[in-house]
């Protein structure tokens, strides 16, 4: 096996890093760093506009370990664990794309027309709202997808 092959060291390494910066990105600031904001800073909508700020490197993290780890995913030896393995990078991927593409943009305009106030106080409460909803619906998935990523270790990058 070359030291560049599918299973080598540096690319199993690799692969490894760049799954824990991309599912560690998307726990940490999910559940760790956004309810915190809403519990300590001194307005909701401080706390919307930072943890939106995270949400976006969240989705900038997401789309470059994406865009890397999708060609190491497909380097290893075809098989029903790398099939799996492929689906939740890319699950993962989209879920980054319609993050900054499509939900995160949605939800800035329906900000900006509310204006500097909290959004629950506007009488476009339930747009924001169901578009909050829709995107924490997506993040919940992808985060399962990385956890069922993480949870599975070497088994999609071995291709047995």
């Amino acid at each position: 096996m070359s030291a560049m092959g599918p299973g080598s060291a540096w690319l199993n390494g690799l692969r490894r890093l760049l799954l824990t910066a991309w599912v560690g990105s998307l726990w940490g600031v999910g559940y760790v760093v956004a309810p915190t904001l809403f519990q300590i800073a001194p307005s909701r909508v401080l706390a919307g506009e930072i943890a939106g700020h995270c949400f976006w490197w969240v989705g900038v993290i997401g789309l470059v370990c994406g865009a890397l780890l999708l060609p190491l995913a497909l380097t290893a030896p075809p098989s029903r664990d790398r099939a799996r393995g492929v689906a939740l990078v890319l699950v993962l991927a989209v879920g980054s794309l319609l993050q900054l593409f499509y939900f995160q943009p949605h939800i800035a305009a329906i900000k900006a027309a509310i204006g500097p106030v909290d959004p629950a106080l506007s009488p476009a409460a339930a747009l924001f709202a169901r578009w909050h909803g829709f995107s924490s619906v997506a993040y919940l998935l992808q985060s399962l997808a990385g956890a069922l990523l993480v949870a599975w270790g070497e088994a999609p990058w071995r291709g047995r």
